[in-house]
């Protein structure tokens, strides 16, 4: 006696010899076989399309890494005899200190082969980017794995712009610190996220902000964690700080961009503001305070990005790297990539499409950049990725912290 399929099996067709499944089955069939090959070999698809992004960007962009020249000059600072007072000499160089020492290596080598080699450490940089954002997921979430490699796909465009257009290694460095300390984080490894988002810090001070991620963290550990973060910070900062003249680099100003969200203020030819780099510090860092105490550190990029994009005087394309790498932790509860699409739809493309309409791109800009905001803020919370690995006995007793250890 042949027993009936039940509702929700493998296989809800007849399977007799002879008998062929459906149409609208086989079709089934074959996109579930295709959508788990290419989820199975994710990262292959991955690095050949980010191959394919270099390539392209090379060939119609002859003159990339065109930002390479400043970290070739603070590393010349930084190896010379007056190392110390490279921010009271250089206060363009807007780099942290940890940023010329790892960069060091490459500058020292002869410079197609320095800035070759450097090119390709920062774009496989970005793959490890995504890797740990994909570690953020729930183990065994296939929809999950899905909405990720397309959020990777489209964060990889930008990133190509940060790391082979711009050449921008002190950007590389703060973004996969930001994800990295964020995973650690969530993995409970509370003082090895410290460790990392302070060094973040000392490769590129904006990212500070993110520190405050740390209070998402069991109260015990936020003064551990915070000594931690403090020590790292002042030991690469302070031996350049205290040197006459370097504090000139805090008020180091550029030409607000025509395309700048701050001009809608009505700051047109004029430069940085003096209240624009404390508002981008506080506003981020208030936001990225709500978000840990509300147990959603993987949205904490995203809002420090979007305060920088909004108050900041300029409009380079490489920024946009960070707001869709943060817009993909974003959108690993959405139901779709929404934020990654948003953030490459109204912050990256628009230049392209518009490039003589400066106030359109600036308005678009505006409203993609506040629709980030309230997708990173007003999003649900997740539970710690430690919830897919616990016993189902463990699973259904509720949880008192977000965090654990």
């Amino acid at each position: 006696m042949t027993s009936r399929p039940t509702r929700g099996s493998a296989i809800d067709v007849d399977t007799s010899p002879g008998h062929r499944p459906p149409l609208r089955a086989r079709a089934r069939g074959r996109i579930a076989a295709v959508r788990s090959g290419v989820l199975r070999h994710a990262w292959w698809w991955l690095a050949a399309w980010s191959g394919l992004l270099v390539a392209a960007q090379v060939v119609s962009d002859p003159k990339s890494f065109r930002s390479w020249f400043f970290i070739v000059r603070g590393v010349h600072v930084l190896l010379g005899p007056h190392a110390l007072s490279l921010y009271a000499t250089h206060p363009e160089l807007q780099m942290g200190p940890l940023t010329f020492l790892i960069s060091a290596p490459f500058v020292l080598l002869p410079h197609g082969i320095g800035s070759g080699a450097a090119a390709v450490v920062m774009q496989a940089a970005g793959l490890v980017a995504l890797r740990e954002v994909r570690l953020l997921l729930h183990p065994g979430d296939p929809t999950g794995d899905r909405r990720w490699l397309i959020a990777a796909a489209m964060t990889m465009v930008a990133w190509t712009l940060l790391a082979v257009s711009f050449g921008h290694p002190d950007d590389v460095l703060a973004l996969v610190g930001a994800v990295l300390g964020v995973r650690l984080l969530r993995s409970g490894a509370v003082l090895r996220a410290a460790l990392v988002l302070g060094l973040a810090v000392d490769c590129k001070p904006w990212i500070a902000p993110l520190a405050l991620v740390l209070l998402a963290a069991p109260k015990r550990s936020w003064l551990p964690a915070g000594l931690v973060l403090v020590v790292v910070v002042l030991a690469v900062w302070t031996p350049f700080l205290i040197q006459p003249g370097s504090l000139r680099a805090t008020g180091f100003t550029i030409a607000v961009d025509p395309t700048a969200t701050i001009r809608l203020l009505g700051l047109a030819d004029g430069r940085t503001p003096v209240w624009c780099r404390p508002a981008q510090l506080l506003i981020g860092a208030v936001l990225v305070a709500f978000l840990a105490r509300r147990g959603r550190p993987e949205a904490a990029l995203l809002v420090v990005v979007v305060v920088r994009l909004l108050l900041d005087p300029s409009t380079h394309l490489y920024y946009d790297s960070g707001a869709l790498l943060g817009a993909s932790m974003v959108d690993l509860t959405a139901a779709l990539p929404l934020a990654t699409s948003v953030a490459l739809a109204g912050v990256l493309v628009p230049p392209y499409l518009l490039p003589a309409d400066d106030g359109a791109q600036a308005i678009i800009r505006l409203v993609s950049l506040l629709v980030l905001g309230g997708l990173a803020l007003g999003g649900r919370r997740r539970r710690s990725t430690d919830a897919g690995r616990r016993s189902p006995s463990a699973r259904r007793r509720p949880s008192r912290a977000v965090l654990t250890g």
